[in-house]
């Protein structure tokens, strides 16, 4: 029973260091890594409560983002006005988030890029 226990309590102290900390808010630079080279943007990440938002900003316009999560691990920005998906994770420096973009191109194929981001 001891150890049964001694195991459990190591794993659960491994499931919550695997988490990661909060995504920063405030202002991000995300580019996609196209063919062609970097394509840049800028987005805006906010969090009250249980709740994530997040804008597109081109200036002078933003964006919002219709849905934004964090599940401890991965950063989802579902953009579905623009049938697309960025999906992040940081980096084990800790310096930038990498992830993926996807884009709907017609109703069984998808566009896939890598992405990253960094906040400030």
């Amino acid at each position: 029973m001891l150890r049964i226990m001694t195991l459990s309590i190591a794993g659960l102290l491994f499931t919550a260091s695997a988490l990661a900390a909060d995504p920063p808010t405030g202002m991000w630079r995300g580019w996609l890594d196209r063919p062609t080279g970097e394509t840049p943007f800028l987005f805006e990440l906010a969090h009250e409560g249980d709740e994530w938002s997040g804008w597109l900003i081109n200036e002078p316009n933003r964006t919002t983002i219709p849905r934004v999560t964090w599940d401890g691990t991965e950063l989802v920005l579902d953009i579905s006005h623009y049938d697309s998906v960025l999906r992040a994770k940081p980096n084990a420096a800790g310096d930038q988030w990498d992830g993926t973009w996807r884009k709907r191109i017609n109703a069984d194929k998808w566009v896939e890029m890598a992405f990253h981001a960094k906040p400030g």
